[in-house]
């Protein structure tokens, strides 16, 4: 006969067996896990951590369960509830996700379990089962980016391994050819972040360090801002590592932290000064000097990786000096310009392919003829324009969000259009365009195609 223990063992074995194979085949049959090799690597991974769950007995507190919620949301919740926007919420979609949440929950349960030693290892005490009732101040900045660092390389780890060696794009093997020296540079992909990149593989010789680096930075980021509600508000320690874990182990956040783009350091920095004009309009903590010297190098970076941070730059600065009122903080903004000009300088001074001119109009091109495309009032000016630089391949095949097809046609015909010109028939085109229906058709075009 069994014991009563060797029944429920069984019965969890069961169990965690059932839900293993109703979760695999759930997300193999329904493509979820677009390919063979990514869902045996997610099976596996669940399998292992099924076994550590298992052998320590680990239990499922309210930490996992709501990160598993967010993970398996960020994994499947696009395909099953939000693509396409027609499909609404079904009945069939909602078990299936359950399903899939339970599937994932021996992962995250593991992941938590992983960090809740590192948290051990570095704050001294697990801050999941920590019953001190008394909020002391006693976690330095430090603490909180050597946590938060460790906890992202373990997470994001995992999409390196999927992506073998990193997530690229079309963009990113033409940047990595360009800073190895095997293509001409062009001015088009940043000529800071190509040479970020050439520095880097000079190093290291290996694409991978790239993601790694953006781990890091989003990591001391977002250490800084938990280390700034930590010291602002009464929120426990515990509550804000579960913010960060939420956010971590989100696949959408992984994802794009490994992928390899400019856009990703960009929009970091961005949040980097946002987070340091925070903490400098804040006139009840004590400012460090240090938080001038952040947020002169998050100004320097927003302004040379891409070529549009030159325009939310001096929107920043007018804004701040207005709203702040600090001479250390017209002392930063000084340095940071001095420093943009001497990179600029020196960037410009390198052998590279220009921009053409014309490509500053793409985007608002293609306002222009999402108007002439569902019927819209134009001006003749406009009308004429769109007559002269819409060829066939953009009539047969443009869609609202997408420009790549055609933009290199298009712009060599606009390549001698003065701004003020252009910009001059795209603000008479918004006053003329009252109706209504022209921008819900973008807008219904661009979700549900």
């Amino acid at each position: 006969m069994l014991s009563i223990e060797q029944k429920k063992e069984k019965i969890i074995l069961g169990g965690n067996a059932a839900v293993f194979l109703a979760g695999g085949y759930s997300l193999y049959v329904s493509k979820h896990v677009w390919d063979f090799q990514l869902f045996l690597f997610w099976a596996i991974l669940v399998l292992i951590s099924n076994v550590i769950v298992y052998t320590r007995k680990l239990k499922y507190d309210r930490c996992t369960i709501i990160c598993t919620l967010i993970f398996s949301f960020g994994f499947i919740g696009n395909a099953l509830f939000i693509w396409p926007v027609v499909q609404g919420i079904k009945l069939g979609n909602l078990v299936k996700y359950l399903i899939d949440v339970l599937f994932f929950l021996p992962l995250v349960r593991t992941l938590v379990y992983l960090i809740e030693n590192l948290s051990v290892f570095i704050l001294k005490e697990n801050i999941f089962e920590s019953v001190n009732k008394v909020r002391l101040l006693r976690y330095r900045k430090a603490d909180f980016v050597l946590f938060c660092t460790l906890s992202a390389l373990i997470v994001c780890s995992l999409y390196v391994v999927i992506y073998n060696p990193t997530n690229v794009s079309y963009d990113a093997y033409r940047q990595s050819a360009e800073a190895m020296g095997l293509l001409d540079v062009e001015a088009y992909f940043g000529l800071f972040y190509i040479y970020f990149l050439r520095i880097v593989y000079l190093l290291f010789s290996n694409i991978v360090v790239v993601s790694y680096l953006q781990y890091i930075f989003f990591a001391y980021i977002f250490a800084e801002i938990l280390y700034y509600v930590y010291l602002k508000t009464k929120v426990s320690i515990k509550w804000l590592i579960v913010l960060y874990l939420v956010i971590l182990l989100s696949p959408n956040i992984s994802i794009m932290l490994t992928f390899v783009s400019k856009d990703v350091p960009y929009a970091l920095a961005i949040t980097w000064m946002t987070v340091c004009l925070c903490i400098l309009s804040d006139k009840e903590i004590l400012i460090k000097k240090s938080i001038y010297v952040e947020f002169s190098i998050s100004i320097v970076l927003v302004a040379l990786i891409r070529q549009n941070g030159l325009v939310v730059v001096p929107f920043v600065f007018i804004c701040s000096l207005f709203l702040l009122k600090d001479k250390n903080v017209l002392k930063t903004y000084i340095i940071s310009f001095i420093v943009i000009g001497i990179m600029a300088n020196i960037l410009t001074e390198a052998e590279y392919i220009p921009t053409p001119n014309g490509y500053k109009y793409v985007g608002l091109f293609q306002d222009l003829y999402g108007v002439y495309h569902n019927g819209g009032n134009l001006d003749k000016e406009v009308s004429d324009l769109i007559d002269e630089v819409a060829d066939d391949k953009l009539r047969a095949e443009y869609t609202p969000y997408h420009a790549v097809d055609w933009e290199y046609t298009l712009t060599e015909r606009m390549d001698n259009m003065k701004v003020s010109d252009f910009l001059s028939m795209y603000i008479k085109t918004a006053i003329i365009v009252n109706d209504i229906n022209i921008f819900y058709l973008l807008f219904r075009y661009t979700l549900v195609k």
